[in-house]
């Protein structure tokens, strides 16, 4: 993974982008929050209960730890997950890496450079923004 210092222009437009990409993502019925809770377990119980209530199944979003690595190391870990209505069980394997996907691919909409590798166990990293002039537009 790289870890560099960014200017304070190029943590806004990561932030910018990535808050774009977390529009998109509410459009087609995603929650969406950053720097939210204090870690991954504590946001995705917090996330469970507003999306029984909102009845929404996905959710992405950056807590507070990854805010803090984001401002000391220049990577921003963006986290997904499936929220199954109670009572709901079963295999979710190809569902989440299907969320995953999308979120990737809402991130890289925007400009951002994103590595991930597919695999559920990780999150997406956002590494910086693809300069305007390489941009493909869509």
């Amino acid at each position: 993974m790289n870890e560099k210092r960014m200017s304070p222009d190029e943590v806004a437009a990561i932030r910018h982008r990535v808050q774009a990409a977390f529009g998109e993502l509410r459009k087609v019925g995603f929650l969406t929050k950053t720097n939210f809770s204090c870690c991954m377990t504590c946001a995705v119980a917090e996330l469970g209960e507003i999306a029984e209530k909102r009845r929404r199944n996905r959710a992405v979003y950056w807590h507070r730890q990854d805010e803090e690595h984001f401002r000391k190391g220049g990577v921003l870990s963006v986290r997904y997950c499936y929220l199954p209505p109670k009572g709901i069980e079963g295999e979710t394997a190809a569902l989440e890496t299907q969320i995953g996907e999308q979120v990737a691919d809402a991130l890289r909409k925007q400009g951002l450079q994103v590595e991930w590798n597919g695999n559920l166990s990780t999150t997406i990293q956002v590494v910086g923004c693809v300069p305007d002039e390489a941009r493909i537009s869509t």
